[in-house]
């Protein structure tokens, strides 16, 4: 047995929080990534029971609450975290990873070998661990951006689920359960200006804890309710002027500074505007090494470059991530909402208009422009509710996805991203469709794309990214409040919340539609990335990765590099697979 750690200290950053962590007189030694938000309150607890602390470091409370309650313990943390700890005693080792996601915890079992990490980098500097692509993560990775845990793109490596624990024992027995999983059955019977008190206590008591360090703490604003809500609350325990990070895009219809400003302005804020420090073409393999897996969501240039900024001034930020999962925020619920309405247009006006939206536009100078929304909303209207929902959040659709991919890539062919939509809906215990559908993209979207990113670019800076939202508190008062109160009858998202900081934001925050934290893909890859993506794309390229059809792919590089299309989400994608087998498959 071996443990080793890289530490960035952030709760009691003496020698005497260092890792290892070990308890010699129990036999208990710890590595720990992440933050026990309620550390404080388990300390005052284990002590009035007898046991002694030898640092101010949170990850100390872990090893003595379990050396009280053994694996008992682990409901009672609230937190980001993934950990492992050994017990000498019981000759056994104990994993296990936050309910929601937020930290990774990578696993390798092979022949007498079982290596963790928080990274999969450490996974692979062991000898035994083998570079292989596994091939249906390939095509999840394709349809959606992401890879789906417990899987990644490597086939012998995988990941512990969030909300799990694992105990090997020293003979190799493994037991794997879940501890937790949002549960949406509890509904408390309240009136509005309850639920409104309920989510301002929640609010005031998660902001809190999330703000627990002895390094300073910053904010990444976007200008959105959701960061701006963050930056209030932080506001309100803070004398100091907070410091605060807006990345600005050189490119128009991407600029939301004027919304950062007057939040910055009105809760008087330090704001510092970011722009990118250096060339897409020097920046885009940093990416793929810290990411190590491609996830290709573009907002991770302006996320990195975000973190690389605040690093210079702050140790930890907190950021406005995971509102509109909880609370119905992206447009897709509103979607849903809207089919009963749009299948009772008569057929000869449904079929005009989904003509009309399937017609190639120019390409786009902003962001996704409505034509092509409209074109998305009219394909899935004949498919069931749940159906459809998975096909607005596929980047890459089947059939283009048949298109790309070789003929020998046969078990990637076979992925149906409908299929693993459907599987994850199976799992949720409520049957009202908008809970249903914010469970889904809680399990999927969220923790397989949005918390990856943040945790991978901020971690690439030694920057510690705390995301309130996502704290296990706030994510079960969402699932108990009413759907009417996430999504209004008005078709408005984030209802509560808007209720919550209303007169504590101005107006046009509290108005303002969801933007979404886009990147200009289609212009860089014509311009600044297109000499960069015809190299990595070229045939040669194509034909060692051994999994694309090299005429199709190029055919839709050429379309796109013309202006006839925009294919810049799948052509973002293949970039981005392309870096990743460079880096770690050639390697």
């Amino acid at each position: 047995m071996a443990l080793g750690h890289a530490r960035l200290a952030i709760q009691d950053p003496t020698a005497a929080g260092a890792q290892p962590m070990g308890d010699a007189g129990q036999g208990l030694w710890l590595v720990c990534n992440g933050e026990i938000y309620n550390s404080p309150a388990l300390r005052r607890e284990l002590e009035a029971l007898g046991r002694r602390f030898v640092s101010r470091s949170d990850n100390e409370v872990i090893l003595h609450a379990y050396a009280q309650w053994g694996r008992a313990c682990l409901p009672r943390l609230t937190g980001m975290f993934a950990f492992a700890l050994w017990d000498e005693t019981r000759q056994r080792l104990w994993l296990a990873r936050d309910r929601m996601g937020m930290k990774p915890l990578f696993l390798y079992q092979g022949d007498g070998v079982l290596a963790f990490g928080s990274e999969i980098k450490a996974l692979l500097a062991h000898p035994e661990v083998p570079r292989a692509l596994d091939q249906t993560s390939l095509g999840h990775f394709l349809g959606l951006n992401y890879v789906i845990a417990p899987r990644t793109l490597f086939a012998d490596i995988r990941q512990l689920p969030p909300g799990h624990e694992m105990s090997v024992a020293a003979d190799g027995r493994v037991a794997t359960r879940a501890y937790w999983d949002l549960a949406f059955a509890s509904r408390p019977r309240l009136r509005p200006a309850q639920w409104r008190a309920r989510w301002q206590e929640t609010l005031a008591e998660v902001m809190a804890d999330h703000q627990l360090a002895d390094k300073p703490v910053g904010l990444l604003l976007s200008g959105g309710l959701d960061s701006s809500a963050v930056a209030w609350w932080m506001a309100q325990t803070r004398a100091d002027p907070i410091q605060s990070y807006h990345f600005r895009p050189m490119q128009s219809g991407f600029d939301e500074s004027r919304h950062a400003r007057l939040v910055a302005r009105d809760l008087g804020l330090a704001l510092r505007e970011v722009q990118l420090a250096q060339p897409l073409t020097t920046l885009l393999p940093r990416l793929a090494h810290h990411a190590e897996e491609p996830t290709a969501d573009g907002s991770m240039v302006g996320v990195y470059a975000l973190a690389q900024r605040a690093k210079r001034d702050v140790d930890v930020v907190l950021c406005g991530d995971g509102a509109d999962e909880l609370l119905a925020g992206y447009p897709t619920y509103v979607a849903a909402r809207l089919l009963p309405l749009y299948a009772r247009l008569p057929h000869s006006a449904r079929r005009r208009l989904a003509k009309w939206a399937a017609q190639p536009g120019p390409p786009a100078a902003g962001k996704l422009p409505w034509r092509e929304k409209l074109a998305r909303f009219a394909y899935a209207a004949a498919m069931p509710p749940e159906r459809a929902h998975a096909h607005w959040r596929i980047i890459c659709n089947r059939e283009l996805r048949q298109t790309l991919l070789a003929a020998d890539a046969r078990e990637a062919r076979r992925v149906s991203v409908g299929d693993a939509y459907a599987a994850c809906f199976a799992q949720c215990d409520d049957a009202h469709p908008l809970n249903r559908q914010l469970y889904v993209d809680q399990r999927l979207y969220l923790a397989n794309d949005m918390l990856v990113k943040l945790d991978r670019m901020s971690m690439a800076h030694g920057l510690e990214a705390r995301v309130p939202f996502v704290d296990h508190r706030l994510a079960e008062l969402a699932a108990h409040t009413p759907p009417a109160l996430k999504l209004s009858p008005a078709l408005q998202g984030k209802t509560i919340l808007r209720q919550v900081m209303r007169g504590r934001l101005p107006k046009p925050i509290l108005t303002r539609p969801k933007e979404g934290f886009g990147m200009p893909l289609g212009t860089w890859l014509r311009e600044d990335l297109r000499e960069m993506t015809g190299d990595l794309l070229a045939p040669s390229r194509l034909r060692a990765m051994a999994v694309w059809d090299e005429q199709a792919v190029t055919a839709l590089l050429n379309a796109h590099l013309r202006g006839e299309i925009d294919a810049a989400y799948p052509l973002w994608s293949l970039l981005f697979f392309a870096l990743w087998h460079q880096q770690w498959m050639t390697a």
